[in-house]
């Protein structure tokens, strides 16, 4: 049942990939690891913004809101 569904995802990214002239099934099978990239990436950003908005106090947190 899985595989006929993998099957039928690669059939109509490779039509579609022919008529727009881009590799859509390796885009689909490669987006996976984009989108852990995408958490990871937001994840490594926020934490440090989190530990500096609760950790230290407001003066040093203002002072590296800019950057």
């Amino acid at each position: 049942m899985i595989q006929k569904i993998k099957d039928k995802i690669f059939e109509i990214s490779q039509k579609w990939g022919k008529k727009l002239g881009l590799d859509l099934p390796y885009f689909i099978k490669n987006g996976f690891w984009m989108m852990i990239r995408q958490v990871v990436d937001l994840l490594a950003s926020l934490v440090p913004s989190i530990a500096f908005a609760r950790l230290l106090d407001k003066n040093v947190f203002g002072e590296y809101q800019f950057f």
